[in-house]
């Protein structure tokens, strides 16, 4: 039987028959058949499935039964069950019990995932005390504790078993006379911390590590100024925080007053509505004649000839009544901020008594408030502490003068301008959201950091895309050193925006002073303003009101030769 491929139990009521084709039929469902009366129906598929099965396995058990019969036997049994199971008769092995009820399959599953998953989670954790020595292998060390510093040499290293490395001498693990004992670390009695060095020690130790590990720069080894060249380090220019109250007053602050006179005129003498005046870098709103200098010391060289005490002196002079109206209304700022009495105090108090008619110089912001109207709201950002504080305290005393509604900002100027105004992902506090206005910006910057080039571009460039009902004026200095640098900027903005209306105004005054042998010094000295955006007839309205100014100036005695020249880009 086992070349045909079957396994025959017996014919015992309690035995199972294995058919090839996997099939298990109980022999307590047999009953007493005829076998060989069965197979012709079983051979030809019409005898009942179960009959068929029991028949053929009856059949199959006479021992006289040979391989070919068996085959064809096992055949026929196969063919009978497929036939039941596509009838649905259950001929097929006992059903596995089903418990009645309870959670799914797939939860109690996915329950048990999750305990073991916890378990091994638990197994592998480990909390460390930060009172208590680490295990040798553990990962890592406490960041608090008696335990902070490492691990100890010995464990056993208690009252009697520490020796220092210093004196040789045996301690206990007691801190010393006047250092807080850790309250937390008490085991057997003693406390864990480590012990202490004394001054000397620490002093011994320090100067043996100094002669092991020699840091000493190899030109600090030559006496000064004797190493060679090739040693001495790159020398360093220290950072000094420049403020425009050094040199404020000169020719460029007169020229910049003028100018943004003349922009915020045409500006509100175009429509009624509302005009937003910004100033990245405001500055201190005004400055003092002392100029930050000792009693006694002239005017620095920075600030140029003609200055403000010049230019109020010859007007003080003559009738302005002909005058352009920028011209009038700079000379009433100055005489205004002048007009009330402040005690001076300090070394410009004695500076103040020697000999100046006026003792603050305007600033650029305090020239176009007082044109500015009462529907114009006005924005200053300074991020200098010194300069803010100044422009904070000028603000408080000459507010009830100034119309416009005012709001100071402790921030860079640039980056705000940017978020408000271009991205517009922020808003003004004081003025509230940004709708399109028509704007004045005024960019007065000394070009004292790196890449305020081209950032200044950039900011131009999406001025113009996105506020183009806004002017916007930048300031830059010239003298023969720098005047490529700026050229090349003015150049650049002129490329990126060919749309764009620009305007270009320039001041030079020579230098009196000048000695060719001096490599420092130049022939000419000038400042320059690029507008974007201008209003109609701004180039004629800067011609006219600068040009009176080049004019008076020069009639004074010894006065050098300006040069005023505006074009269109």
């Amino acid at each position: 039987m086992a070349g045909a491929g079957l396994a025959l139990g017996t014919t015992q009521a309690s035995s199972w028959v294995a058919l090839p084709s996997a099939y298990l039929v109980p022999q307590a469902l047999r009953q007493p058949l005829q076998p060989r009366r069965l197979l012709p129906q079983v051979a030809a598929g019409s005898a009942p499935p179960r009959r068929a099965a029991e028949a053929a396995l009856t059949w199959v058990g006479s021992a006289s039964v040979s391989v070919l019969t068996a085959c064809v036997a096992a055949a026929a049994s196969r063919r009978a069950m497929a036939s039941g199971r596509r009838r649905g008769v259950p001929c097929m092995a006992a059903k596995r019990k089903s418990s009645a009820g309870g959670m799914p399959a797939n939860l109690v599953r996915k329950f048990d995932r999750e305990k073991k998953q916890e378990n091994q989670e638990k197994k592998s954790a480990f909390k460390m005390d930060k009172n208590r020595p680490p295990p040798a292998g553990a990962s890592g060390t406490p960041t608090t504790g008696a335990w902070e510093g490492g691990r100890p040499d010995s464990e056993n290293e208690r009252a009697g078993e520490f020796k220092s490395p210093f004196t040789g001498q045996t301690y206990d693990r007691w801190a010393p006379l006047g250092l807080k004992q850790l309250s937390t670390d008490r085991q057997g009695g003693l406390g864990r911390a480590r012990a202490y060095e004394t001054p000397s020690q620490r002093q011994l130790r320090k100067a043996l590590e100094e002669e092991e590990e020699d840091d000493t720069p190899e030109y600090k080894k030559y006496y000064p100024g004797t190493a060679p060249q090739e040693l001495r380090p790159e020398a360093t220019r220290e950072y000094r925080r420049f403020r425009h109250a050094e040199k404020a007053g000169g020719f460029r602050d007169v020229f910049n007053q003028l100018v943004v006179s003349t922009l915020v005129d045409l500006k509100i003498a175009k429509s009624e509505s509302p005009v937003w005046y910004i100033e990245p870098m405001a500055g201190e709103g005004e400055y003092h004649v002392s100029r930050l200098q000792e009693v006694g010391r002239p005017i620095p060289e920075l600030v140029r000839w003609p200055t403000v005490e010049d230019l109020y002196k010859v007007l003080s002079d003559q009738d302005l009544t002909y005058m352009p109206q920028e011209i009038r209304s700079w000379y009433e700022a100055v005489r205004d901020l002048n007009a009330k009495d402040f005690e001076v105090t300090g070394p410009e108090a004695k500076v103040v008594k020697q000999s100046q008619e006026i003792q603050w110089l305007p600033s650029t912001a305090f020239c176009a408030m007082k044109l500015l109207r009462e529907q114009d709201p006005v924005t200053l950002y300074e991020e200098h502490d010194i300069a803010f504080s100044s422009l904070f305290n000028f603000v408080r005393n000459f507010s009830e003068e100034l119309k416009p509604h005012l709001e100071l900002a402790f921030d860079d100027g640039m980056t705000k301008l940017s978020q408000i105004f271009i991205d517009k992902l922020d808003h003004s506090k004081a003025h509230g959201k940004f709708t399109g206005q028509r704007g004045l910006i005024v960019i007065d910057s000394d070009f004292n950091r790196g890449g305020e080039v081209q950032r200044f571009a950039e900011i131009a460039r999406k001025l113009h895309k996105h506020w183009r009902s806004a002017t916007v004026m930048v300031t830059y200095p010239l003298k023969p050193a720098i005047e490529v640098k700026f050229r090349n900027f003015i150049r650049a903005i002129r490329v990126d925006n060919k749309g764009m209306d620009l305007i270009s105004a320039e001041l030079y005054v020579d230098n009196l002073r000048y000695r060719e042998d001096d490599p420092a010094d130049h022939a000419w000295f000038g400042c320059g303003c690029l507008i974007m955006m201008p209003t109609h007839t701004t180039a004629e309205r800067i011609r006219a009101a600068v040009g009176v100014f080049c004019q008076e100036m020069s009639k004074q005695p010894g006065a050098a030769e300006i040069r005023l020249k505006v074009e269109a880009l």
